[in-house]
């Protein structure tokens, strides 16, 4: 049981990690929040924030589930940009939906990437 909970805790905590994404032109990052704690075989909601700096446009590849996770919807081809309001700094929120796959085991990876 032990082993279980551990596995779950690294999965929510791979999901929250920050991950750097490809950018033209700019400076972007997407960062993940969502659950800290999740169960083998449900399904959870985690949000990704787009933040662009250097007043440009970003295109972020579509986000990826990996490991424990499979991605149920969300995150598909991804674009923001700031030119047509000018403006550095702006970032744009948006939601993945995840399935702990029910196969995981305890020391399973998993991750949200983009």
């Amino acid at each position: 049981m032990r082993r279980f909970f551990a596995l779950l805790m690294v999965c929510a905590l791979a999901a929250v990690l920050v991950n750097p994404a490809a950018a033209q032109a700019s400076s972007a990052t997407v960062v993940f929040s969502g659950p800290d704690k999740v169960k083998a075989g449900q399904t959870y909601t985690y949000t990704y924030r787009i933040e662009v700096k250097d007043v440009a446009a970003a295109r972020i590849v579509p986000i990826t589930a990996g490991g424990g996770f499979e991605l149920v919807s969300g995150g598909e081809g991804l674009m923001y940009d700031t030119i047509p309001d000018n403006t550095s700094g702006s970032s744009e929120e948006g939601t993945v939906v995840v399935r702990v796959k029910s196969s995981a085991r305890p020391g399973d990876k998993c991750t949200l990437s983009t």
